[in-house]
């Protein structure tokens, strides 16, 4: 079990800087990276998968309401 975490990283590691490529797309450079063999294309679908996980941004609060009614509780108390 120790080992598993280390090699998913560096699998993972490989994986991203290991298989870079660029296609584009109705003018559009797009950059990423998998594991692949030669020439091979996206369909709209896949680029358009790609570049929603690409700009996706998480965050560690919660959502408005939620923060809003801790804080609250946590002033009057």
């Amino acid at each position: 079990m120790k080992y598993i975490l280390p090699l998913l990283f560096i699998a993972y590691l490989g994986g991203i800087t290991l298989f870079t490529h660029s296609h584009v797309v109705n003018g559009v450079i797009i950059v990423h990276s998998h594991p692949f063999k030669g020439q091979h294309e996206h369909t709209e679908v896949q680029l358009e998968t790609i570049f929603y996980l690409a700009s996706f941004v998480s965050s560690s609060l919660p959502p408005f309401p939620v923060a809003a009614t801790v804080l609250l509780v946590c002033c009057v108390y």
